[in-house]
């Protein structure tokens, strides 16, 4: 354990503060400690700790304050107990050690898909009343089965459009005709290492 090294402002017998630090420590980070014949070497870091009283309460110190005095050495241990600034105030999750070992938070994962019931729906019904022109008949459920057919021909009669046909009834153009028909005289044949190369292909962005 490094000895620790304080300094102190006393003023009529009484600390008006106390810093207490490790002399250890501060040797180590001029580079200036060696134990086993071995220079040790810390980043430059000071522990302290800044101990005052306040005008309200005077601690109890259980250690002499005559061992205070700058220049003498102790070593051992002392108690300081430092009331509440705000009486009766609690904090909790002070003891992290016991808090992250026995994690107390509860689980909240919930189910991915949830299925929820609506009592007050129906669960059955028609979505022809809903959404208009789902189907070509108008009633299906309650025709039968001759009905449909007359039905379904006389909407076909009606919703007939010639000029959507007129394409059908064309003959295609001779150039046309000798594009379908072309033979290339070239025989194409895509091996494996073929598709290997394509798949080898850089991707690029083409400009838009």
């Amino acid at each position: 354990m490094p000895h620790v090294k304080t300094y102190t402002d006393i003023v009529d017998g009484v600390p008006q503060w106390i810093l207490v630090t490790s002399a250890n420590l501060s040797k180590a980070a001029w580079g200036d400690l060696q134990k086993n014949k071995t220079q040790l070497m810390v980043r430059s870091y000071e522990l302290g700790v800044l101990i005052t009283d306040p005008e309200r309460v005077k601690l109890p110190y259980d250690y002499p304050v005559a061992k205070f005095l700058i220049g003498i050495r102790f070593s051992g241990e002392f108690t300081v107990r430092v009331p509440k600034k705000n009486v009766g105030e609690n904090f909790p999750g002070l003891d992290m050690i016991t808090e992250l070992l026995n994690p107390q938070k509860k689980v909240s994962a919930q189910q991915l898909v949830e299925e929820i019931r609506d009592s007050d729906g129906d669960e059955e019904g028609q979505l022809s009343k809903e959404i208009g022109g789902l189907v070509e008949l108008s009633d299906p459920e309650n025709s039968v089965i001759h009905e449909r057919s007359a039905q379904c021909a006389e909407h076909d009669i009606k919703a007939f459009d010639a000029e959507r046909y007129l394409l059908d009834m064309l003959d295609p153009e001779d150039a046309l005709q000798r594009v379908l028909t072309l033979d290339f005289g070239v025989k194409l044949d895509v091996d494996a290492d073929d598709r290997q190369r394509l798949k080898d292909f850089p991707r690029k962005r083409l400009p838009t």
